[in-house]
């Protein structure tokens, strides 16, 4: 019995985690009247099939047709898209957690009180100004409905955490994991490969301070991914033999160069959803004005995050995803993992100065409890208004 109750108080904290994302998940399923992505995804899933074929990228898809095989409850992939969603965003939780476990002595309660916080992470909702929009236009490092960006958020951050890895210790066999994270990333949703593509050589440009071999290295390792993703757009964009039996050809999407247009589709008052989108961010900026791009992580995580906007700002698609925002999901994780980075900062600070809060600390913890609240509230909404914009 000692073993089993050691067992549990070990993974209660995972269960609990487990418990609150399937919930949210089920209730968005049975409960939204409005087609949420998750079920957007699972009727892509079944039109596909009754055509003949699989959508591209496989990845996610693959994954809930192998455990509806084995885990189906009433309709097809119901149960499984559950499942994998809950797996995927465990599997976060559990790389947040491991990760601010290195960055600070903390119990596990206060680990577990931190890391789910920060998985609440929200932008600022302004009262009279957003119009009752709490997602639309905004910019947001915690998502709860769009399935595929779930399920590649672990691996997004562990292809950052070794691009760093490999840009101290230089070793050949991270390259290789790279690559085979962004595999899988493209086999899934290929979004933060669009960020990371240039970022990685600019910033071991800055690094390196100049031309080294480890530059072109980056460069390498840039040309796979583009090559990959190029091959990609041509499945899904031109080779796709489904498309013409599914959409008529006014429907047909493709790639446009077409400035902020998808944004300010979305956002009533651009410049305030930016900023009430990052006021961390903005604030750390202020705050470590001197030392904030001594941290490699926050250099790194805050070149993705500009190449992340760029990218959204810059490209969409025609026909009917026009507005379904497909360059957006490169954000989220950007901004997500941005925010891990100051949070570590902040961490060695606390811990530097004998776990005393500096005015500066002070001034930051109120900003992150501030975030943290609305995204508190944002969750609250999906269950009492059945909204997630």
């Amino acid at each position: 019995m000692k073993g089993i109750w050691a067992k549990f108080k070990n993974w209660k904290y995972d269960l609990l985690i487990v418990g609150l994302y399937s919930f949210t998940i089920t209730f968005m399923i049975m409960n939204f009247k409005h087609l949420v992505d998750i079920k957007i995804h699972n009727f892509i899933l079944i039109d596909y099939l009754d055509a003949g074929s699989f959508p591209i990228p496989p990845g996610y898809y693959g994954l809930i047709y192998l455990v509806d095989l084995i885990a189906r409850f009433r309709h097809p992939f119901v149960l499984s898209s559950i499942l994998v969603l809950t797996l995927f965003l465990w599997w976060k939780y559990r790389i947040v957690f491991n990760f601010f476990k290195t960055k600070i002595d903390f119990t596990n309660t206060k680990l577990f009180l931190l890391s789910i916080s920060f998985l609440f992470l929200g932008p600022i909702y302004l009262l009279g100004i957003d119009e009752g929009l709490w997602y639309l236009g905004k910019f947001t490092p915690n998502i709860w409905h769009n399935s595929t960006t779930i399920a590649v958020f672990p691996f997004s951050i562990l292809l950052c955490f070794q691009t760093l890895q490999w840009s101290e210790d230089q070793s050949t066999n991270r390259i290789y994991k790279i690559i085979g994270i962004g595999l899988a990333l493209l086999l899934i949703k290929p979004s933060f490969l669009f960020c990371f593509v240039p970022a990685l050589p600019i910033y071991i440009l800055i690094k390196e301070r100049g031309f080294s071999p480890m530059l072109w290295k980056s460069i390498f390792i840039v040309l796979i991914f583009i090559a990959l993703i190029l091959l990609e757009k041509h499945l899904i964009f031109t080779w796709d033999p489904i498309r013409e039996k599914l959409y008529e050809p006014d429907e047909i999407s493709q790639i446009i160069l077409s400035p902020f247009k998808i944004w300010l589709h979305y956002s009533h008052q651009p410049i305030l959803d930016l900023l009430s989108s990052i006021p961390l961010l903005l604030c750390f900026l202020i705050l470590w004005r001197k030392t904030a791009f001594e941290d490699s992580m926050f250099t790194f995580t805050f070149i993705l995050l500009i190449f992340s906007f760029i990218v959204y700002f810059l490209f969409a698609e025609t026909g009917f995803r026009q507005y379904h925002a497909n360059f957006y999901w490169q954000i989220p994780i950007a901004l997500f993992l941005n925010y891990m980075s100051i949070l570590s900062v902040i961490l060695k600070d606390y811990h530097a100065q004998h776990k005393h809060l500096t005015s500066r600390t002070k001034v930051m913890t109120a900003f992150y409890l501030i975030q943290v609240a609305f995204g508190i509230a944002y969750w609250v909404r999906i269950f009492a208004f059945e909204t997630l914009i």
